[in-house]
């Protein structure tokens, strides 16, 4: 049996080296340091780390973050997680928006603010909306007076020159489908543009530019 040899390092006050040879690091240094904090020579601790933002939500991973301003006075920092969509109520809470109407689980999501409603992009569902009190899926069976089921299932978004723009739908993926000005709930059918049609290439992004400019990407 070899014994195992055990080399004791005093003096830290090199930091990490990762980019000289073996022979070339010096005594004082580590070719890799994890989670340590350096406080003085020779003295290591384990560092501390960060705290959370607001409680954990468990293991569902988060896909999608963003930004919800209703009004003058509220704004809010918006999750999509497993099938909730969560609101930041303060540094220590979140807050689920969606109860007893979950969206599919572990979609891409993105979320658009078109005039004082946030639009929830994933995909899969209908456009859902969020207008700070209330959560709809778009479909009409869940709202009595309003519903984005006229849009086209869509994965992205733009709000632009007042109008709420989607694109990527669950069959068209090179089209391009737009509200009724300054009415993102409503649609009409006709109200859709081809972007290089038949290229085999789907739409990835829509984002406004300057004033009167949107760059679509594919």
């Amino acid at each position: 049996m070899i014994r195992k040899q055990v080399t004791v390092i005093n003096d830290f006050s090199g930091g990490m080296n990762s980019f000289d040879l073996p022979n070339l690091i010096g005594a004082n240094q580590g070719v890799d340091v994890r989670n340590v904090a350096i406080n003085r020579k020779g003295r290591m601790s384990k560092r501390k780390g960060i705290n959370l933002f607001a409680q954990d939500l468990g293991d569902s991973n988060w896909t999608g973050i963003g930004r919800f301003t209703p009004d003058a006075t509220s704004d809010f920092l918006i999750g999509a997680s497993g099938f909730t969509i969560q609101r930041a109520t303060s540094a220590a809470s979140w807050l689920e928006v969606n109860i007893s109407k979950p969206l599919t689980t572990g979609q891409n999501t993105e979320f658009i603010q078109a005039d004082k409603l946030l639009f929830i992009l994933n995909g899969i569902d209908f456009p859902a909306w969020y207008d700070g009190t209330t959560f709809n899926l778009g479909q009409a069976s869940d709202s009595p007076t309003t519903t984005t089921a006229s849009s086209e299932i869509a994965k992205y978004g733009a709000w632009f020159k007042n109008y709420l723009f989607v694109t990527n739908g669950a069959i068209e993926k090179d089209w391009v489908w737009f509200s009724n000005n300054l009415e993102p709930l409503k649609y009409t059918a006709t109200d859709v543009f081809k972007v290089n049609t038949g290229d085999g290439q789907e739409v990835l992004a829509l984002k406004p530019f300057k004033l009167n400019e949107m760059i679509i990407y594919k």
